[in-house]
C-alpha cells in the first residue's frame, strides 16, 4: 500500500488566448469527500513581475519546440497550416507524478483558415527535456506559485487546522 503524502496536486494554466495566470490545486485523497480543483486566476496585469517573466520564458521556450507545419496536399494545390499556440500548463506539484516533473505542456492548434480546418497538439517537455535555465524558471514558479496555493488554502479551511 502506498502512502499518500498530505500535500496539494498544483499546476499553472497561462498563455496567450488566456485573460489570467490560474493555479489550480486539489486534494482528491481524501475521499469520500474531496477537495475538488481550486483555481486562483490572477489577472496578467496582477502579476508579480518575477512570476511574469519566468512564464513568459518557458512560454517562449516551449513555443520553439512546435514542430513547423507539414503541407497539407489538396488538388493541384499545397497550404501550409498556421500556427496558433494555446495555453501552457506547467506541473508544479503531483504526488501521483512526481517521477514526471517539472513537466510542463503547450497546447497549440494547427489550422488551415481557408478549409476551416483546426487540429489541437501539444508539445511536452519532461525532466530530461528542461535545459539549466528552464529548470531554473520552474523551480522558481514552484516555490512562489505553491506559497500562493498554501495562502489561499489556508484561508479555505484554517479553522479546521489541528489545534487551530
Amino acid at each position: 500500500m502506498t502512502r499518500v503524502k498530505h500535500q496539494l496536486l498544483i499546476h499553472l494554466d497561462y498563455g496567450d488566448t488566456l485573460a489570467s495566470l490560474e493555479i489550480r490545486y486539489s486534494y482528491p485523497f481524501s475521499a469520500p469527500h474531496q477537495l475538488p480543483e481550486q483555481a486562483i486566476a490572477v489577472p496578467k496585469a496582477e502579476i508579480p513581475g518575477p512570476i511574469k517573466k519566468d512564464l513568459d520564458y518557458l512560454y517562449r521556450q516551449m513555443r520553439r519546440r512546435i514542430p513547423a507545419p507539414k503541407r497539407v496536399r489538396l488538388p493541384h494545390a499545397e497550404i501550409v497550416p498556421q500556427i496558433r499556440p494555446a495555453i501552457m500548463t506547467v506541473v508544479v506539484q503531483d504526488q501521483q507524478r512526481h517521477a514526471q516533473i517539472p513537466l510542463a505542456r503547450l497546447y497549440y492548434h494547427e489550422e488551415v483558415p481557408r478549409l476551416r480546418s483546426s487540429i489541437e497538439a501539444q508539445v511536452r517537455m519532461g525532466p530530461r527535456d528542461f535545459s539549466v535555465s528552464e529548470r531554473a524558471a520552474w523551480e522558481r514558479l514552484r516555490v512562489k506559485t505553491k506559497r500562493m496555493a498554501w495562502e489561499h488554502y489556508t484561508q479555505l479551511v484554517r479553522e479546521y487546522f489541528f489545534g487551530a
